[in-house]
């Protein structure tokens, strides 16, 4: 819960997953902003940043896990597409 309580910091938590939280955005204002990013692990399918609105900690893994869920759902979905036309990696 530190880095909640943080002005700013980056909890890495796996190879491809980390958790940035500020409290200035990119023109200086103020504001209240905890991100997961989500490193481009699958090429041709971009990387994702969804922000997170929970401050509770139950509340951060729950929207951290169907954050995750969502983006390895829908980059399954484009795998399974893309070899079902016939593209392999």
């Amino acid at each position: 819960m530190m880095l909640v309580n943080s002005e700013n910091g980056t909890l890495r938590l796996s190879k491809t997953l980390s958790l940035y939280r500020f409290t200035k955005d990119a023109l200086g204002e103020t504001c209240d902003g905890l991100m997961l990013h989500i490193d481009d692990v699958i090429s041709n399918y971009p990387a994702s940043s969804p922000m997170i609105s929970s401050r509770v900690f139950d509340g951060i893994i729950d929207e951290v896990a169907n954050a995750i869920e969502d983006y390895y759902s829908a980059a399954g979905k484009k795998i399974a597409k893309e070899v079902r036309n016939g593209y392999f990696r």
